[in-house]
């Protein structure tokens, strides 16, 4: 009766021995991932990669700074507002156009300041900005950033809406739209 108790737990020691290393041996990584809330079967998630979709709402004031040219102006426009994954948070958006408009943007939290996001606003063709449209719908690509985005990347809509005010600073608000990862 002793000898088929004891080959009985030195079976059991081996199955667990044999499962663990089996666990250990398998892959780490899910095979499903998420996009948004909906998952996708068959493809594998990158643990280490953060974010999703991205939406951001500012607004503040715009300036035209010295012309640089001339057939070419240069604007900054600087606000705060609220933005998926960077919260209360603050925008400068440099824009230089000449046929086209293009520039650079970043994004700051104001949780965090260390946390930043740069943009690479993609040229989109001068309609007048600010003086003969109240509307522009630019291209942007996300470049990297500060803190916990200096890995950053995404893509995605900037619609800037500005009027010309009374004042040297002319209002504006604008509205993002796309993706952020990092």
């Amino acid at each position: 009766m002793l000898k088929g108790f004891n080959l009985r737990r030195c079976a059991l020691a081996v199955c667990m021995t044999a499962l663990w290393l089996a666990g250990c041996s398998g892959s780490q990584m899910s095979t499903t991932s998420f996009t948004g809330t909906t998952p996708v079967m068959g493809t594998t998630r990158n643990p280490l990669v953060h974010g999703g979709l991205f939406s951001g709402k500012y607004s503040g004031g715009w300036q035209a700074m010295a012309n640089c040219g001339a057939s070419c102006a240069s604007y900054v426009f600087t606000g705060s507002g609220k933005g998926t994954f960077v919260g209360k948070s603050k925008e400068t958006v440099d824009l230089t156009c000449t046929a086209s408009c293009a520039g650079s943007a970043t994004i700051d939290s104001d949780l965090v300041p260390a946390n930043e996001v740069k943009v690479v606003i993609a040229p989109t063709s001068d309609q007048g900005l600010c003086f003969n449209t109240t509307s522009l719908k630019l291209n942007y690509t996300v470049s990297g950033g500060l803190g916990k985005f200096r890995h950053a990347f995404g893509s995605g809509t900037l619609t800037i809406n500005c009027s010309i005010g009374t004042t040297l600073v002319n209002p504006y608000s604008d509205a993002w739209s796309g993706t952020l990862n990092w």
